[in-house]
């Protein structure tokens, strides 16, 4: 448009307007600078949040892992570490301590075994140290995010534990059906 200005009606353009241009411009781009940090908050706060996402997604692991193990060997591992030691269960140990503090996670066997329902079952339970708040969380407010009743995504600031059952018989293990 300027240029069109000044070559059409052959007037110049005064530096001024250049510096005005220069200097709304820059207002927008720190303006940018400051809603970006408000709606998604500071880098340090979005790395601890990361955190928590892979403490989540770990304990998820861990569980599964306890469960398939417990599913096969009809029992519950005393430890996380016989989880690594089994072959079987190798791809488990990537998951066993904190992304941030590199300390393992607590594991501990609460029940190693029950019946209910015809099913025997164990019951152990897994903590980690969070940093925030699941609720306070962008993720906890994106559509992206886990199911609002995933246990282990739901927690609070600091030491959280969640426990979980695994089946370690099934009932027709228990009472074979005569045939």
């Amino acid at each position: 448009f300027l240029e069109r200005k000044k070559i059409q009606y052959r007037k110049d353009i005064p530096r001024s307007l250049f510096q005005q241009l220069g200097w709304i411009v820059a207002v927008l781009v720190v303006i940018a600078i400051v809603a970006g940090f408000v709606v998604g908050g500071s880098p340090n706060a979005a790395r601890k949040q990361g955190f928590d996402m892979q403490r989540a997604n770990d304990l998820r692991s861990i569980a599964s892992c306890v469960g398939s193990f417990g599913i096969n060997q009809k029992r519950l591992p005393d430890s996380l570490d016989e989880l690594s030691q089994n072959g079987q269960y190798a791809y488990c140990s990537a998951n066993l301590s904190d992304p941030e503090t590199g300390a393992a996670y607590e594991y501990q066997v609460i029940t190693p075994t029950m019946v209910e329902s015809g099913v025997r079952e164990g019951e152990f339970e897994l903590c980690a140290d969070f940093t925030t708040d699941s609720q306070d969380t962008a993720a906890a407010k994106n559509s992206y995010s886990y199911p609002q009743n995933d246990k282990w995504s739901q927690h609070g600031v600091g030491h959280n534990c969640d426990t979980e059952k695994v089946n370690l018989e099934r009932s027709a293990d228990l009472f074979p059906l005569d045939t």
